[in-house]
């Protein structure tokens, strides 16, 4: 499976200066040295589907297969 980069641009309170500063997709790309054609913007995914992606919980397969075990600990995690 190709792996690609899921950006998600925002506001961030800087610890060097304590001002808030917005970071956007291609400048995120740039900081992390990343191919921007490698990236999907998650503002613009949550505007097509109508879901902010910052709103779910990501599941993947676990080598482990302590699935529920893993959810049970993650879930205080996010208000739900």
């Amino acid at each position: 499976m190709k792996r690609i980069f899921l950006v998600f641009p925002g506001h961030v309170k800087s610890i060097n200066d304590g001002d808030i500063h917005y970071i956007g997709f291609a400048k995120l790309c740039n900081l992390y040295g990343v191919d921007i054609t490698k990236c999907i913007n998650a503002d613009y995914y949550e505007g097509i589907r109508g879901v902010r992606l910052r709103d779910t919980i990501p599941l993947t397969v676990r080598s482990g297969g302590d699935y529920r075990d893993w959810l049970m600990e993650i879930l205080p995690r996010y208000k739900i």
